[in-house]
């Protein structure tokens, strides 16, 4: 695993524990000094976790993008060559399809 994939899950755990972090805190608690400076520091760590995986998840997608447009466009030029060829049992389908319109007509259902 690459150091940037690294710092990614790191900032993500991170921001996760932040944010059950304060969902602990009592709303009634925040005017207690130690509790709001918590609150303070909770927060901007967890909003600094939160820029590092939106920065990320960009990255990634960009990667993302440029691979769709490279495979992509070779794949659209190959298409003419993935053809599949047609099996002895496609042909016997055909003939089948071919033959039955015939018999089915000559059946005297009377």
């Amino acid at each position: 695993m690459s150091d940037f994939e690294e710092q990614t899950i790191n900032a993500f755990r991170n921001l996760f524990e932040r944010v059950h972090t304060l969902r602990q805190i009592n709303i009634r608690d925040i005017l207690i000094p130690e509790i709001y400076q918590l609150y303070e520091d909770t927060l901007q760590a967890a909003y600094d976790s939160m820029t590092i995986v939106e920065d990320a998840l960009t990255a990634v997608g960009m990667k993302l993008e440029y691979e769709h447009f490279r495979l992509g466009g070779a794949a659209d030029e190959l298409k003419p060559l993935m053809i599949r060829p047609r099996s002895k049992s496609d042909r016997v389908w055909e003939i089948l399809d071919e033959k039955m319109p015939a018999l089915d007509s000559n059946i005297d259902l009377a």
